[in-house]
C-alpha cells in the first residue's frame, strides 16, 4: 500500500518545489531508472534462485554420501564441496571446458534427455592410482587414457549414479545410466549450443590432490519437474525418503532375525502314575490319526498346518495350510 502523505509533508513538498529545490523531471527520471531492470537475451534464466539453491541442497546431499562412499572405496579421506550453481548456455559450457577430462553422457531416465559428468583428468588418475593399490599422489601426465582406465572409472561411474539417483528420489525416481565416456568435449553434443544448462562444480579433495567434478544439467531434462523445485518440496521430500529409509531398514533387520519353529506331531492325557511307569519300548497313543496335518507352531502360536515327510534323508515337513487367527490364538 502506497504511503498516505500528512498535510505539513504535502505543503513542504509544494514549497520546496516553488523554490526550485525539488526538479520533477529528475525525480521522474530516478522512477525510470529504479524501473528498469537490465536483461541478457544471450544468456536467459529460466531457474530463479530459489531453484538454483534448491539444486544446490541435492547436490550437497549427493556429495555427502559420495565422499562416505569414495573414502571406502579408494582407501583414503575424501572431501568434496560443492560450489554455487550457475545456469549458462550450452555454447559457453563447452567452450569453458578442458579437453583433459573425462566427460560421462548419462541417460537421466525417465526425464527424457541426458546429462554429462566431468571428471579432470588429475581427478581420474588419482582414483585409479588408488584402486590399482597406490598412493594416488603421483604426478599427472598429459596423456589419453587406457582401456584398462576407462573400464575402471566406468565401474566407478557406475557406483556414483546409484548415488545420484538416491540424491534425486526427493524430485523424481532417476534410474540413470552410462550411455557413453567421451574424453574430447568437441564430440559430446546433448543439446543445441544455445540451450540453457545448470552446471553444478565440486571441488573434490582425494588425500593430498584436489580436482573438481562438474555436473552439466540441460534445462530442457529438468523441466518437468521444475516446478517441485523449491526448499519446501526438497525438504518435504528428504523427510520422507528419510522415513522410507528408515523403514526398509528395520524390515530387513527383522527378515535377518532368528524365530522358533516347532512341529507338534500331536498331543495326549495319562495320568500321573502311566508317566511314573513309563520305560523304553513304550507306546503312547496321541489324539491325532495317522492322516490328520500336524501343527506348526512359530514362537509358540499355531500357525501353519503340515504333512510331515523326508527331504534329503532329512525330517521335514510340508505346508498346506495356514491357521486363520493363529497370532492371537493360544493354543
Amino acid at each position: 500500500m502506497a504511503e498516505i502523505l500528512s498535510q505539513s509533508e504535502i505543503d513542504e513538498l509544494l514549497n520546496a518545489l516553488k523554490s526550485g529545490e525539488l526538479d520533477i523531471n529528475e525525480a521522474k527520471n530516478i522512477q525510470r531508472e529504479h524501473a528498469l531492470k537490465v536483461y541478457d537475451f544471450r544468456r536467459p534464466n529460466k531457474l530463479s534462485k530459489e531453484q538454483l539453491r534448491t539444486i544446490g541442497f541435492i547436490f550437497e546431499n549427493f556429495s555427502r554420501s559420495l565422499s562416505t562412499f569414495l573414502s571406502g572405496y579408494l582407501r583414503t579421506n575424501v572431501e568434496m564441496e560443492v560450489n554455487t550453481p550457475e545456469q549458462i548456455t550450452y555454447y559457453e559450457f563447452i567452450a569453458a571446458v578442458s579437453n583433459v577430462a573425462l566427460f560421462a553422457i548419462i541417460d537421466f531416465a525417465p526425464l527424457k534427455g541426458s546429462i554429462i559428468m566431468q571428471v579432470y583428468n588429475d581427478t581420474v588418475y588419482t582414483m585409479v592410482d588408488r584402486i590399482l593399490g597406490g598412493n594416488g599422489e603421483g604426478s599427472v601426465i598429459e596423456r589419453d587414457f587406457s582401456e584398462i582406465e576407462l573400464a575402471l572409472m566406468r565401474k566407478v561411474i557406475n557406483r556414483i549414479l546409484i548415488i545420484l539417483d538416491d540424491a534425486w528420489q526427493v524430485m523424481v525416481d532417476v534410474k540413470s545410466k552410462v550411455e557413453r565416456i567421451e574424453t574430447n568435449a568437441q564430440f559430446i553434443q546433448i543439446v543445441s549450443h544455445n540451450e540453457v544448462v545448470v552446471v553444478v562444480p565440486i571441488n573434490v579433495r582425494i588425500g593430498k590432490k584436489e580436482g573438481f567434478i562438474n555436473f552439466c544439467i540441460p534445462y530442457v531434462v529438468i523441466e518437468p519437474i521444475v516446478p517441485k523445485l523449491t526448499a519446501k518440496s526438497w525438504f518435504s521430500g528428504s523427510s520422507e525418503v528419510a522415513d522410507q529409509w528408515v523403514v526398509e531398514k528395520i524390515e530387513n533387520r527383522i527378515k535377518k532375525a532368528y524365530i522358533d519353529i516347532r512341529a507338534i506331531l500331536g498331543s495326549t492325557h495319562i495320568s500321573v502314575s502311566d508317566f511314573i511307569d513309563l520305560g523304553v519300548g513304550d507306546v503312547i497313543r496321541l489324539d491325532n490319526r495317522a492322516n490328520d496335518d500336524i501343527i506348526i507352531m512359530v514362537d509358540g502360536k499355531p500357525k501353519f498346518r503340515a504333512r510331515p515327510g523326508l527331504h534329503k534323508k532329512k525330517l521335514a515337513v510340508k505346508i498346506t495350510g495356514i491357521i486363520e487367527g493363529g497370532e492371537d490364538d493360544g493354543r
